[in-house]
């Protein structure tokens, strides 16, 4: 979010990264560096005997850091100057939520929509679709009209974000959203300014009873409110912390994608002028996270192929095209590009042992005549003239930084 602020103002980000253990601090410095950080700030070195988070005394942070560091002396010319290229998703972050959140619970719970939000995000993330943040202001500018796609999971959204919403989806945009997003204004009053383009009516919400969505101790505790079952595959998921029954308002320009065990739609696709909006009736951020069993110092790799689905199959159905592709989900690649090269930053998350082989299909839009890896050196490659394409496989253990030239 903030390397998205930053841009406004051509500004670099600084990042913060906690200390880790030598693999996990390893892929934490390979994430940020990936989405563009330029200072990186390792916390509190030490020794402070009164303090809890130095790492003078850590030689396994130490090593990792020690690794890491010297991948990046060998890519650095690249990576530096580095951007990623302008993404053509946003994903909308509403300040009105942040101020709502929780008032109409009366007691003091975990935000749902903040944490389902944030797995929203992820989901994004472990399928390598790049994206820019843009809050409310921005989107009343008109920034949108910079991307082709944008995801919303907020609650309460500024009722004339709401309407220039409506008129960008109007014009061809395209809009993913679910449960109860943009239900509520600024002024914490109900909203239906967004349904007749989502395209469905007569809402009957169904809260789960648990009000703890945290990762640490919620999402996995919460009971199954349905099963989704997917048109085309017969794959199945559960509906979490919430499931909305609704009736669709435009038939003939509406398909479902999914339906819940009742047979009444759960996943939908709805044509509005030019654009068109994709519609989940549960919190599908929740439904990701929930498959996951959170383990202490270990990463987390228990998500499912068809909860991601629901999140990231719209981008490649509207058209969206990203600057890669990898053969692995929860891998992280992000692309930097500069006058100096493209560098491709990796970090494993899609396991705890090494993976053999992660195929990578690459959008150079310039020749490419060799590819080295940080870890490994010089990699085969296929490289298509017409298409301005590099293939490469290679193994990947925990991070590698690959330099195209």
């Amino acid at each position: 979010m903030n390397r998205s602020a930053a841009q406004i103002h051509g500004m670099d980000v600084l990042c913060m990264v906690m200390p880790e253990e030598e693999d996990h601090i390893q892929r934490k410095l390979a994430s940020v560096i990936g989405k563009g950080v330029k200072v990186i700030d390792l916390y509190s070195y030490g020794p402070a005997y009164g303090g809890y988070d130095h790492w003078s005394e850590s030689f396994s942070q130490a090593r990792g850091v020690a690794t890491f560091v010297r991948y990046l002396a060998k890519t650095e010319d690249v990576l530096y100057p580095g951007k990623p290229r302008k993404p053509e998703v946003a994903v909308i972050h509403s300040a009105t939520d942040d101020i709502w959140k929780d008032h109409n619970e009366g007691e003091m719970v975990t935000h749902a929509s903040f944490h389902n939000g944030k797995y929203v995000y992820l989901a994004l993330l472990h399928d390598q679709v790049p994206i820019d943040f843009i809050d409310e202001i921005e989107i009343e500018k008109g920034r949108l009209k910079e991307y082709k796609a944008a995801y919303l999971s907020s609650e309460y959204l500024r009722t004339k974000t709401q309407e220039t919403l409506v008129e960008w989806v109007r014009d061809g945009g395209y809009l993913w959203t679910d449960g109860f997003s943009a239900t509520g204004d600024e002024y914490g009053q109900p909203s239906e300014i967004l349904l007749p383009v989502l395209g469905i009516k007569d809402c009957k919400i169904q809260k789960s009873e648990r009000r703890d969505y945290s990762p640490e101790r919620g999402v996995s505790t919460h009971d199954r409110l349905d099963t989704i079952t997917f048109n085309d595959t017969g794959a199945t998921l559960d509906a979490i912390g919430m499931r909305v029954a609704f009736s669709l308002s435009d038939p003939a320009a509406t398909r479902v994608l999914a339906t819940f065990t009742d047979q009444s739609p759960a996943i939908i696709e709805h044509d509005y002028g030019k654009g068109k909006v994709h519609y989940a009736g549960t919190m599908a951020g929740i439904s990701y996270r929930s498959t996951v069993n959170k383990k202490s110092g270990r990463i987390e790799t228990d998500y499912r192929d068809v909860n991601r689905r629901v999140i990231t199959d719209f981008p490649a159905s509207v058209g969206i095209e990203k600057p890669l592709t990898c053969s692995v989900p929860m891998v992280e690649a992000d692309l930097l590009e500069s006058e100096e090269g493209i560098g491709v930053v990796l970090a494993n998350y899609a396991a705890e042992e090494p993976l053999a082989e992660v195929k990578l299909s690459i959008m150079a839009h310039r020749v490419i005549t060799s590819v080295l890896s940080a870890k490994r050196g010089e990699l085969p490659f296929a490289y298509d003239k017409r298409t301005k394409t590099v293939d490469v496989t290679l193994p990947l253990e925990i991070v590698d930084i690959l330099v195209l030239n």
